[in-house]
């Protein structure tokens, strides 16, 4: 018996985790800002220092850029002060070695500030860090067995299509640029109340060796003017493109893009000619998935009908990150603001994925919401609140997942004083760690010092079939052979039996 091996390296195994950072800083109002009355809101974007993992240790530093506003006790109109918290964040993820690879995504989730005494504001950032861990596979198996008539050996051999997860490709992109604002558009002295961001690829094309990228980032700027009025929320959109060296990449593959974003800084300013201009710095890393397409052929199941065998199994897995089903939950929740609230004017909501472990069958999903509002005095709050939402799994998951959160149709109308009714459909979608799992045969040994006794089997044994079975499983339970059975009953190699059929079961005999 000859065994003809091959081997398969890919990234078979998919764990995912996530941590959350809190960070909290008093910040003095400087000596040049008047006395804080009351607390509009805060704002920030985070700077990502350094992210990195090497030796088995995920290390994350940086800072989170906040801007405070507040209102002043001799009048209405907003001051800001600003302030920079910083963090870090050191993991050993469990299991890594050098050949896994690592994807983590720094998001920041709120921004909040509250009034010590009048000269000392307190801030507080929650960070949320989602990880996905990629384990390296280096799969061998059998391709092919040759053997002599006389061993007696039944092989089965399958071919299946399947896709790899082949590579992962990361290239820093930076993103500076300025715009021109008119009109109605915020100025240098404006106060930004709250920033939003989104990278989006809109085409993306695949050369040897490299992965051409273009797409956009989309901005938002919620803000008011320096005499404490309401612009509004204005939308930007920069476009970007980029090129990813990655050997082995090629046009017949699948490539899919997602960013994660690790700088935010946005300016506004007078230019010479007196046109107010926005200019803004954007940094993220570009994560690439190249999928390949392939036919594994592989020796699926192996035994003798001559000579005891032993086999050793594997399993070909590729992880697809599949969603297995989107459930959509209206949400009504009530929100007390304080003062005397006259109208809503913005409102925005930042999703936070939540992780599912295994075999657990509820999902669940965290928004902060964001309200920007207007006293009767004229005067712009913000406000934020956290809400959790649950709904059951599709079904218990075999591996842990994480639970992808969205939301549509966001709305928000007051309800009397000093409450505000915030209403949106939360979209939670259950994504499962799976793949196109392939159990193959390693390895095997034919043990000709241990001979099967076949001398009292009778020629032909005739039954019904009590439950569905292959051809092969049968074949195999009555150490016969899968050809002779078929042939004998006039059916496929690879056709099943129905059950309650009449079967002819015939055996080879020395």
């Amino acid at each position: 018996m000859e065994i003809i091996k091959n081997r398969l390296r890919h990234f078979g195994e998919l764990v995912t985790d996530s941590d959350m950072i809190e960070e909290n800083l008093v910040v003095i109002v400087p000596d040049t800002k008047p006395d804080a009355l009351q607390i509009i809101g805060a704002s920030a974007w985070l700077n990502i220092q350094e992210k990195s993992c090497s030796q088995g240790l995920l290390k994350i530093t940086g800072q989170a850029n906040c801007c405070v506003s507040y209102l002043a006790a001799e009048g209405k109109t907003p001051h800001t002060v600003t302030a920079s918290i910083p963090f870090s964040f050191t993991k050993e993820p469990e299991g890594m070695t050098d050949d896994d690879q690592l994807l983590a995504n720094v998001r920041l989730l709120n921004t909040a500030a509250a009034m010590v005494n009048p000269r000392k504001l307190a801030l507080r950032v929650q960070i949320q860090v989602f990880q996905r861990l990629f384990k390296c596979r280096s799969v061998e198996y059998a391709e092919e067995i040759r053997s002599d008539p006389g061993e007696g050996i039944c092989c089965q051999r399958g071919k299946k299509q399947m896709q790899i997860l082949a590579a992962i490709a990361e290239k820093r992109i930076v993103v500076n640029d300025e715009i021109r604002l008119s009109g109605d558009a915020p100025n240098e002295n404006s106060v930004i109340l709250r920033k939003e961001s989104q990278w989006v690829s809109e085409d993306v094309r695949i050369l040897p060796n490299k992965i051409m990228i273009r797409g956009r980032i989309d901005m938002g700027l919620t803000t008011m003017n320096e005499q404490g009025g309401f612009i509004g929320k204005s939308k930007y959109s920069v476009p970007f493109s980029q090129i990813v060296e990655c050997d082995g990449v090629f046009p017949e593959d699948e490539v899919g893009v997602s960013f994660a974003p690790s700088r935010e800084e946005i300016e506004l300013f007078t230019s010479a000619d007196q046109v107010t201009t926005m200019t803004f710095s954007f940094a993220a890393v570009t994560e690439c998935m190249i999928r390949k397409n392939m036919e594994l052929a592989a020796v699926r199941d192996i035994y003798s009908t001559r000579w005891q065998m032993e086999s050793d199994q594997t399993v070909i897995a590729s992880p697809l990150e599949a969603a297995c089903e989107s459930v959509t939950l209206p949400v009504r929740e009530s929100m007390m603001l304080e003062g005397s609230t006259e109208r809503v004017l913005a409102l925005s909501i930042q999703p936070e994925d939540g992780l599912i472990q295994k075999n657990e069958t509820v999902m669940g999903a965290g928004f902060h919401v964001h309200l920007v509002y207007a006293e009767t005095d004229g005067s712009i709050m913000t406000a934020s609140k956290k809400l959790y939402v649950e709904a059951p799994c599709p079904h218990a998951l075999p591996e842990a997942g994480w639970c992808q959160a969205a939301y549509a149709d966001p709305t928000a109308e007051l309800q009397g004083e000093g409450e505000a009714q915030i209403c949106f459909d939360a979209l939670l979608t259950c994504r499962e760690n799976t793949g196109a799992p392939m159990r193959v045969v390693s390895d095997c040994r034919l043990n000709k010092n241990a001979s099967k006794d076949t001398a009292q089997h009778p020629s032909l044994i005739v039954r019904t079939m009590e439950k569905e079975e292959s051809v092969w499983e049968l074949a195999k339970a009555y150490n016969t052979s899968p050809a002779i059975l078929a042939s004998a009953n006039k059916l496929a190699d690879e056709e099943t039996v129905a059950a309650g059929r009449l079967v002819l079961i015939p055996f080879v005999h020395r």
